[in-house]
């Protein structure tokens, strides 16, 4: 729970006051200037005030993590710590100093008070490489450092998220799904965009291997063992240069389902094949199969 402000009038210690090493302090009355009482809830996790403010030596700064409201009217305060004035502000359980009966305590933005905002800041490096996604840096969530992951800015509807180029090998980039102690890990979806207008296309998906340069040669496509897939593709068939294509579905479980097709030869399902001439007309696909 955050550190909340309060302003508040001032109040007086009730009782003979507070003696040293004290752990909770009792007010004649704690309302708001509303006249309401003042709960916890209105400080947060902390709450900050000081006794005897401007009396010299017997000046004190608390802090207090309890509001008591009693039946006699008075109030409370507990988790009483006595509190630096100045850096690095350490908090000392119990009062430092007696502070006598009717002594004046006040709410108070005290050094304490703001250096609790400080310690919540979140900071991270001098410089940062732009677009790059920031990352907590250690377990205490308030620094981050830079990172060589990067997300493009949105241009044309699409954007990228890529890793630096390398002299060597070049960077893998990995997305995995939620694993499980359990029956059954997470599953791992890419959906192509939908159309809610009109007769709008779905949009794709793409996976293709990664572009040579010079006499390099293209990446490749693997599938790990045993996946199994609904498949709807789209073959364009001006990209073949043989005569016929021949693709073949070693582990085929279902059947090829061929919809708005020409020039295709029937389906050997026996065979696991789909063999289709070429024609430079797009082929619309569905089968369902496991690839070793």
């Amino acid at each position: 729970m955050p550190i909340k402000f309060v302003q508040s009038q001032n109040f007086s210690l009730a009782g003979a006051g507070v003696i040293t090493g004290a752990t909770s302090v009792v007010l004649k009355s704690f309302k708001g200037i509303d006249g309401v009482n003042l709960t916890m809830t209105d400080f947060g996790s902390l709450g900050y005030g000081t006794l005897e403010p401007g009396n010299n030596t017997q000046e004190e700064q608390i802090s207090f993590t309890g509001v008591t409201q009693n039946s006699n009217g008075t109030a409370t305060l507990t988790g009483v710590s006595s509190v630096l004035f100045v850096s690095p502000y350490t908090a000392t359980a119990g009062t430092l100093k007696t502070h006598p009966g009717s002594a004046t305590f006040i709410i108070s933005n005290t050094s304490g008070f703001y250096n609790s905002f400080g310690e919540s800041e979140v900071s991270g490096p001098a410089t940062s490489t732009d677009n790059a996604i920031a990352r907590f840096d250690g377990t205490g969530g308030n620094v981050i450092q830079n990172s060589p992951l990067t997300i493009a800015d949105i241009a044309l509807g699409a954007f990228g998220i890529t890793t630096p180029a390398l002299a060597g090998v070049g960077t893998s980039f990995a997305i995995e799904a939620g694993i499980s102690t359990g029956a059954l890990g997470g599953s791992l979806s890419l959906v192509g965009g939908s159309s809610t207008g009109g007769n709008g296309n779905g949009g794709n998906v793409v996976i293709g291997p990664g572009a040579p340069n010079g006499s390099g040669v293209s990446g490749t496509i693997n599938l790990a063992k045993d996946i199994s897939m609904n498949v709807f593709a789209i073959l364009d068939l001006s990209l073949i240069s043989a005569s016929s294509k021949t693709f073949t579905y070693p582990n085929l479980t279902g059947t090829f389902l061929v919809a708005s097709a020409v020039n295709v030869v029937s389906p050997s399902v026996p065979n696991r094949t789909l063999t289709i001439n070429v024609g430079g007309t797009l082929y619309y696909i569905a089968a369902k199969t496991t690839n070793d």
